[in-house]
Parts: C-alpha cells; sequence; structure tokens
C-alpha cells in the first residue's frame, strides 16, 4: 500500500526514551499496553482528502509521488492525524499545490467535519489543519515535556480497511550519532507517550539534536500560517518573474541529404527548427539556458530570444558558451535585464526538512505556466563527483526551491554526460541540483566550457571527426576466426579494419586491414567507448540494374547512397567528443592488443560538404567527388567527373535519363573535374552533350537548352 499512513506516526526504526539510564526498563505487560493504546487512541483522527486532476494533470505531493490511483478508484486518500486541540489537527506535509485538492474532511468515529490547510511547521514536515468544527468524542493530545522515560511510541496505521493502532515499546536508551564533522544527532520515533499513554513529543525529521528539544507540543513548533504562506509565495512570484523566462531558440533545418544516417541529429535524431527552453537571468545580460543539446545540435543554433515576463518584446541574444558538465547554455543579453537571481551560499545539507517556498516552472507551447508552493529536502545521495544531490520529491524537472531570503537553493539541471556512457546511460537525467554546485562553475567559465559544443556555420555544420578506416561488424564467427572472442563479447562489440585510407590518420599511426578494433578511450575519461560498426547493405545490393525504372520520387536524395556514410558510430563519437582531444584507441592483432594514440580531427570533405552546385535551367544539381565516393567507384584523384546528386522530375536532364550517383565526366567533350568546371561548361550553351558514367557503363546524353525542339535525347545504349 501506498504511503497513506501518516508518517509522523508510523515510522517507528528507532526510539529516544529519555535519558540514558543504567538499566535497562521491563518489557511491557499486554494489559500495560491495552491501557497506552486506550489512553491515547482518542486522540488519533481519520483525516480524508478528496482530490481531483487539474488541466489534464493527475494529483502529486512532494515524496508522496502521484495520487490518481485515489481518483480511479473513487475514493479520498485517508491518513492519521493528530488532534491538537479542539480545532487543530497537525497531519503529514503533502506538499501539494491547492489546485488538486477538491476537499478535506477529518473523522472521529461517527463525527465529520470539513476542514482547511492552516499552517505549516517551518522545520518539520508537518501541517496543520482547522476544522470546522469539534469532533465529538475525540481527546487533543496534551503534550509534556516534563515526563520522565522510559518512553514508547505508538503508530495509527490504515491497513487495507482496518485503522490499527500499535505499541512498541523496545529498546530503551536511544540511539546517538555523531558525523565526521563533529554533528551530534539522535533519531526519534514520530510520536512518543510515556508508559501510561501520556503525550511527550512529536518529530518528523530524521535527525534531533541531544538537547531534547523534539519534545513539547506541536503548537509551540515555529510555523507559517496559510497568511504567511501566501506573502512567502507572492515575493516568489515576484522574483521568478524578474528572473525565469522563456527563451526561445531557433535552429537551422538540417541538411536533408544529411539526416538519413541513424548517428545523426544528436538526442534522438532531433531534427527541431524551434525549441522552448527556461532561462535564469544569473546577472543583467547574462542568461542561463536549460537544455542539454548535444554538438550537432548545437551547431545548427541560429538565433536567441528571451522574454521577460513583463516586457512587451523579447530582448535578442547571442551564445556564449555551452557548460562542458551541465546540460545548458549561457547567452549575452543584447540590453541589459533587472532582476537578476540570488544563487543561495548556504550548504544544501543544512536545509533538510525545512519548509522551502516552489515554483514549477513550466512551457506550454510559447505560454509560461507556474504554480506556487512549496517542499521540503528529506533526505540526500551522494553523486557525481562525491557531489550531494537532495531528494525533494515531486516533479523535480521543473521545479526550483527558493529559501527565506528568496535566494534559489535548488534548480532543475541535467548533468551532461561523458560521450563513453551517454549511450549506456542516457542524455543526463535532470536532477535537483543545488545552486551552490553551479556557482563554482559559473565563477571559472574559462575552465569549465566544451569549446566543441557551439553553433557553426552553415558550411562546417556537417563536418566530420574521422580516423581514416572503414570497419566491417564482428560476428561471432569472425571473433573466433580473429581469436578475439573474449575480448568482444563472441562477436558482439568491435570492428574488422576492412580499409585504411592512404595518408590519413589510422594511415600515418601503422593501423592496418584486418587488424580488430576494439575501443577508444579519451584522455580524462575513465570508460572506454566499446566499438560498434552495422553493415551497410546498400552497397552490395544498389539497384544499378532497376535504376531507370524507379519511380522519380527516389531521386530527390531519399534514396540511401551506394557507399558506406562518413557517419558512423565511430566517427560520431569522435566528433562529439570534440576536435583537438586526445584518445587511445585499441586493436588486436598477432595475438596481442596494440594501443594508438590520436588526435580528435576533422575529415576531408565528404559527400554531405562537398562543394555542389545547382542548375535550374538543366534541372539538376551536381558535386565535388570525393574520397569515399571516389573509392566506392574506384576512381583515382586524377580522373575526371562530377557526381549528380539530385535531378528535378520531368526537368531537361530528368527527361534524358540523369539519375542521381551518376557521375558526369565531360561536357561538349571537354573533361570536369570540379563543379565550377561544370558550370562554367553549360552556361549559355545551346546544346550540352553529357558523357554519363553509371558505375562501368558509359552512355552520352545530349540536351538541348534552347527554345524549341525535343529537349533531349538518349542514344540507345
Amino acid at each position: 500500500m501506498m504511503k497513506c499512513a501518516m508518517i509522523l506516526a508510523m515510522l517507528t526504526s528507532s526510539v529516544l526514551a529519555g535519558p540514558p539510564t543504567s538499566k535497562t526498563p521491563p518489557p511491557m505487560s499486554k494489559d500495560d499496553k491495552l491501557a497506552v493504546i486506550k489512553a491515547i487512541r482518542p486522540s488519533f483522527v481519520h483525516v480524508e482528502y478528496t482530490m481531483k486532476f487539474d488541466r489534464g494533470e493527475a494529483p502529486r505531493g512532494g515524496s508522496w509521488g502521484s495520487f490518481d490511483q485515489f481518483i480511479r478508484q473513487e475514493r479520498p486518500m485517508e491518513t492519521t492525524g493528530v488532534l491538537l486541540d479542539a480545532k487543530t489537527v497537525i497531519v503529514d506535509d503533502l506538499m501539494m499545490h491547492p489546485r488538486f485538492m477538491k476537499s478535506i474532511a477529518v473523522v472521529y468515529e461517527g463525527s465529520r467535519t470539513s476542514a482547511k490547510v492552516s499552517g505549516f511547521a517551518a522545520k518539520q514536515s508537518v501541517m496543520y489543519l482547522t476544522l470546522d468544527k469539534p469532533l465529538k468524542g475525540a481527546k487533543p493530545a496534551k503534550f509534556d515535556a516534563s515526563l520522565p522515560g522510559p518512553y514508547v511510541n505508538v503508530r495509527h496505521t490504515l491497513v487495507a480497511n482496518e485503522w490499527i493502532t500499535t505499541v512498541n515499546d523496545s529498546p530503551a536508551g536511544g540511539s546517538i550519532s555523531v558525523t565526521d564533522t563533529g554533528g551530534k544527532f539522535s533519531r526519534v520515533s514520530r510520536f512518543m507517550v510515556d508508559a501510561k499513554g501520556r503525550p511527550v513529543g512529536i518529530s518528523t525529521v530524521s535527525r534531533v539534536g541531544l538537547d531534547a528539544k523534539w519534545k513539547g507540543s506541536p503548537l509551540d513548533w515555529e510555523k507559517y500560517s496559510s497568511a504567511d504562506m501566501d506573502k512567502k509565495l507572492k515575493s516568489i512570484e515576484k522574483i521568478t518573474d524578474g528572473g525565469i523566462f522563456r527563451v526561445a531558440l531557433n535552429f537551422r533545418s538540417p541538411k536533408k541529404d544529411f539526416g538519413a544516417s541513424r548517428y545523426s541529429g544528436g538526442s534522438g535524431g532531433d531534427k527541431g527548427t524551434e525549441k522552448n527552453a527556461v532561462g535564469l537571468l544569473v546577472d543583467k545580460k547574462t542568461v542561463l539556458v536549460l537544455g542539454n543539446y548535444k554538438p550537432s545540435i548545437t551547431a545548427r543554433l541560429a538565433t536567441i530570444a528571451v522574454y521577460p515576463t513583463d516586457a512587451e518584446k523579447p530582448v535578442e541574444a547571442k551564445f556564449s558558451h555551452t557548460l562542458r558538465d551541465y546540460g545548458c547554455l549561457i547567452v549575452t543579453l543584447e540590453k541589459p535585464l533587472n532582476g537578476a537571481l540570488k544563487f543561495s551560499k548556504e550548504k544544501v545539507t543544512s536545509l533538510r526538512d525545512r519548509l522551502l517556498s516552489a515554483a514549477e516552472v513550466t512551457l506550454q507551447g510559447e505560454k509560461r505556466v507556474v504554480y506556487y508552493g512549496h517542499r521540503r529536502i528529506t533526505s540526500f545521495t551522494l553523486g557525481w563527483k562525491r557531489n550531494v544531490y537532495p531528494s525533494v520529491g515531486g516533479r523535480t524537472g521543473n521545479t526550483f526551491l527558493f529559501d527565506d531570503d528568496g535566494a534559489i537553493v535548488i534548480f532543475p539541471l541535467a548533468r551532461r554526460p561523458k560521450v563513453s556512457t551517454e549511450e549506456r546511460y542516457g542524455g543526463g537525467e535532470v536532477l535537483a541540483t543545488p545552486t551552490t554546485q553551479i556557482s563554482p562553475v559559473l565563477a571559472d567559465l574559462a575552465s569549465n566550457v566544451d569549446t566543441s559544443n557551439v553553433p557553426l556555420t552553415e558550411a562546417d555544420e556537417n563536418r566530420l571527426a574521422w580516423l581514416g578506416v572503414v570497419l566491417q561488424p564482428l560476428n561471432r564467427e569472425l571473433a573466433r576466426a580473429n581469436n578475439v572472442s573474449d575480448l568482444t563479447r563472441d562477436g558482439q562489440i568491435g570492428a574488422v579494419v576492412s580499409y585504411v585510407y592512404p595518408d590519413s590518420p589510422a594511415d600515418k599511426a601503422g593501423v592496418k586491414m584486418s587488424w580488430v578494433m576494439l575501443n577508444i578511450q579519451f584522455d580524462g575519461d575513465p570508460k572506454p567507448i566499446d566499438i560498434k560498426a552495422r553493415e551497410y547493405s546498400p552497397g552490395a545490393n544498389f539497384p544499378w540494374a532497376r535504376w531507370d525504372s524507379l519511380p522519380a520520387r527516389y531521386w530527390d536524395g531519399k534514396f540511401p547512397s551506394p557507399w558506406q556514410p562518413t557517419e558512423t558510430f565511430l566517427t560520431r563519437k569522435l566528433t562529439d567528443m570534440g576536435f583537438g582531444k586526445k584518445f587511445t584507441a585499441t586493436f588486436f592483432a598477432d595475438g596481442k592488443q596494440i594501443k594508438k594514440k590520436f588526435t580528435v580531427v576533422s575529415s576531408p570533405t565528404h559527400y554531405h560538404t562537398a562543394a555542389k552546385f545547382k542548375s535550374k535551367k538543366v534541372g539538376l544539381t551536381v558535386r565535388e567527388m570525393t574520397y569515399e565516393v571516389r573509392r566506392y567507384f574506384l576512381k583515382a584523384a586524377k580522373d575526371p567527373g562530377v557526381i549528380v546528386s539530385a535531378v528535378e522530375p520531368g526537368s531537361k536532364a530528368g527527361v534524358g535519363g540523369v539519375k542521381p550517383f551518376e557521375i558526369i565526366t565531360h561536357v561538349n567533350d571537354q573533361p570536369i573535374s570540379s563543379v565550377k568546371e561544370f558550370e562554367n561548361a553549360i552556361k549559355d550553351k545551346a546544346e550540352l552533350r553529357l558523357a554519363v558514367l553509371r558505375m562501368t557503363k558509359n552512355r552520352l546524353v545530349k540536351l538541348r537548352m534552347s527554345a524549341g525542339g525535343s529537349a533531349a535525347t538518349r542514344p540507345a545504349r
């Protein structure tokens, strides 16, 4: 069953039984325990929350998670409260926005009344309810801190359809803990009474001091009334409106003929051109934009506009940096704005259990929607580089927490994983990140930015790193034949070097064909990246024999190229790591592992970055012959030719039978070796004679460019 029984009365992991004694008190008898239950049970009341959906969202709250099961089951959520006086009940803090609450009712036996939230404890995870009328027969718990021990704890829980009250009298003496920084604390069970069932104290925090301040009535705790909370949240609303904005990021469309590779597009093959992100104003001209964009996405970034909440027009901004270890961009405003946020300098572990104002900021289309409430830090986990991450429950992906001074304590920030781990562990989980963790990073940007994750010109957008090897995937048989079954998980990883480009980094390092490539490891990265490769079938099975009969819709670049793409698992990983980064590649050959050191370098011009020329009059686009294209067609660098990359259906070239991936070697009997030569050769010509090569077959295509007459002739082969 979900946490629907009141935590302040339920958890009994340990007991503080007053001052330590040399003697362990005798265990309570059955009659003694029954007497305790009889004495205290009239102070327990049952609280019923009837919840509702709001704007399509299920009710949720803090560490309790989602409550939609109660709506589906058409019943209220029921939990335990403790009656403090005739019209005040203390109950666990749901940390739920009021928009999800339809009604609250409090019940004792046959008596029932409605209630409303009237306040919140500042340092205990409880809230106070005010009843519309007293409950007949219920007895307020009168706490007495002076009562001597030993103490016992009592819990009152709902199990199935029965409310059960339990007394636990073990052990006496209590636990004491000391931290390595000298802190001393104890753990107290939630509801403590003496041996006669008289209330002594309540504690909902995980640590209490050794001064017994947990004793006494919750009515005496530091608290915020509902009016106090309204005032606090109004203040946070003003701060949020002034410093947390919608930021519109506009990207160039990815080049159409480069989008087919499974490795392109960065995060999930993202080809979008517009994104809305949340931005934080950290000084008058600097905005921290929350968004975990890979280099292939950031490369297309074109314009940035910041939308201040109270401004009529957006403020333009320019890209400044991408943080290396965190999923965010830093942008610079073209004009300054007021309302920069304050980052808390308080150690986050000191805020355990304290009430913190919360703002849930979401972007719905172009609209910024904010809900205000509160949260508490309930626990901590040790994470990346020994950073401490708080647990605040609920949705952390859009929640900002503020202290009493209005400074941000925690905000939603993704950690950017290293290239070696992103495939296995995802693209960066959004964590509730303390501002004390990010402040030193912003103060030392020079040491914390990723110089390879930046916007690029359109000409450089499709640049790739390379090593100069063509890889053939392993399988079980190849792994055994190459004696690498144990190094490649029986052929599941690793690849055979099937070709080494002359003068490439691999060639210069002495890498040979038939070597097995196992992994690469970047300097400073503790985890090597296992090499993966995949079969590329169009090369062997390309339908050259049926090329004339394929429908024209295949002519606009939708059909995959016959040669293996230059963007592979290996080149994508190298590119994402960044040019200039150093790495070690491990190979296996001649019965031993061989390590070679490299620096990530840009590849020579490849098909998708090659110079091109589009002739509207002829109806085709040609590109320069690049290294991978020449290898596929077995052409030397001195051989003439430009490759056709697109043909417009119905154009002169289309009617003449010219197809993509064919090579034009001559125009009007003149050899052509570049797109510039092709452009000059067709200029102002009344007739074109194109020498066209399809694999090993040559033909001549005549195109009549002047008005009148046949547009094209196709000599029989």
